[in-house]
Parts: structure tokens; C-alpha cells; sequence
């Protein structure tokens, strides 16, 4: 994609992803200085064609420079999807006419969608890559990756986005038996404020120094072996450590 762009291509290139951040990432990266970048949000207007008439307009605008095109599921999706993409199809050759290079962002699922409801839309463009960052869904253990679905409100199994962790600031495990994935689960959530871990049977603490937000910990009844550790946690403002043994205070 870079080469493209600096190659000065003109044309259009369809990039498909699967989480959003992760296409506001790519973009960021693909700012040129050598060329005139805008980014264009396209505007569902009851008739798409004057959604279109407004992206021909930003097109003739950026003259030889590079347009980055968003928004389109919102734009063209929806129960009426046929006929608005069909006037997208009918106008196809308005649209990519210009000289400007146009980068078109979009989710999978409408990617497809078009690919199979707009062939002769699909055929003028040029390049198709489809993003897959190496870190875009979380690894956690089962025990937490269920906890945070249910408080990310996600479907059963589904992915977890990376991202999504920073909305995690409240994390509730008590009476479980804890392993080291985890441990090493919980350490991924960088915005974690609270943390009940009572009854764990935890014999190790040095995941808890990762959580540089962390301000309440329940560690009721859980073996602590030096009160030490918690000191690299800055930000704490209340720990509960009743009934647990503690070896060295």
C-alpha cells in the first residue's frame, strides 16, 4: 500500500478490516508528505446519489493528491443496501474517473457484500488488501476472556479487540483458582482500577505490578508472603487483606 502512494497511482484501492482502530492506525501511518491527504466521511443522504454527488465533489477537490474514503456501511448499508449500491454501481465511472488516488475503507462484511451485489463497481478497483494486524485480538484465559465479554457485552467465542481491553476498569474473580494465563490475562487490562481476587489461592503477585491504574485490591484469604510487593503500586488507595495469612510484614 505505501508503494502504491508513492508511486502516485491513481485508481482506487478497497481496504477490508475487522476492527476499526486498527484501520485508524494504517491510515495514520500511510500519511504522505509528499502528496495532499484528505479523508472524506461519507454522509447517508436519504438518496444516495447525493451521497455520491458529495464524494465526486471531495474527489475533484484533492486534484492529483490522495483521498481516504470512510463510512461507507454507514452510508450505503442497511435493508435498502440493493438500491443504494446500485446507484453507486450505475455511477461508478464519475466516481473514478479523476486523477486523485482513492482509498476506500470498509468492514469485511460490506466488502463482501459488494464484491457479490456490485461486480462492475469491484472490477474497477485496483488493489484489495484486507488488514490483519498481529495484535489485534486479545490472548486471555478463559476464565477472564468470559468475564470481559460479558462486560464488553460480546457473543459467546467471539474475537476480543485489543482495544476493547483499555474499557475494562473493573475485573470481579473471587472463589476461583487462578493459573499463571490468568495472571498474565489480567495484566493485559492497562486501565484496570479494581481488582477482586478474595480466595484465589494466589501464591504470586507480580502481574498486579503491571496495573499502573490499579487503586482498590481484594486479596482476602489468599496467602501473602511479603506486603512488599504491592509497593510498586503507586496509585493504590485502599487494600483488603483480611483473613490472609501474611508471612512477612
Amino acid at each position: 500500500m505505501r508503494l502504491w502512494l508513492s508511486d502516485e497511482e491513481s485508481g482506487v484501492a478497497a481496504v477490508a478490516y475487522r476492527e476499526p482502530d486498527t484501520a485508524a492506525e494504517v491510515r495514520r501511518r500511510l500519511r504522505s508528505r509528499r502528496r495532499f491527504v484528505r479523508t472524506h466521511r461519507l454522509v447517508r443522504h436519504e438518496n444516495a446519489r447525493d451521497t455520491l454527488f458529495d464524494l465526486i465533489k471531495a474527489i475533484q477537490q484533492v486534484g492529483h493528491g490522495v483521498l481516504h474514503v470512510t463510512n461507507w456501511e454507514e452510508a450505503f448499508g442497511g435493508s435498502d443496501f440493493d438500491i443504494r449500491i446500485y446507484d453507486l454501481n450505475f455511477l461508478r465511472e464519475s466516481v473514478v474517473e479523476h486523477p486523485a488516488t482513492q482509498i476506500w475503507w470498509m468492514p469485511v462484511a460490506f466488502r463482501n457484500a459488494l464484491m457479490v451485489r456490485a461486480p462492475d463497481l469491484w472490477s474497477v478497483v485496483k488493489l484489495k488488501p484486507v488488514l490483519e494486524s498481529e495484535n489485534e485480538y486479545a490472548e486471555l484465559s478463559p476464565l477472564v476472556s468470559s468475564f470481559v465479554r460479558k462486560t464488553l457485552s460480546l457473543k459467546s467465542e467471539s474475537p476480543i479487540p485489543t482495544s476493547k481491553l483499555r474499557d475494562i476498569d473493573l475485573l470481579i474473580l473471587p472463589y476461583h483458582n487462578l493459573d499463571r494465563s490468568d495472571l498474565e490475562s489480567i495484566a493485559q487490562l492497562p486501565n484496570l482500577s479494581a481488582l477482586d481476587l478474595r480466595r484465589c489461592n494466589l501464591n504470586t503477585f507480580n502481574c498486579i505490578c503491571t496495573l499502573k491504574k490499579l487503586k482498590a485490591l481484594w486479596l482476602s484469604d489468599n496467602p501473602i508472603a511479603d506486603i512488599s510487593l504491592f509497593a510498586c503500586l503507586s496509585t493504590l488507595e485502599e487494600l483488603w487483606i483480611d483473613g490472609s495469612l501474611v508471612v512477612d510484614v
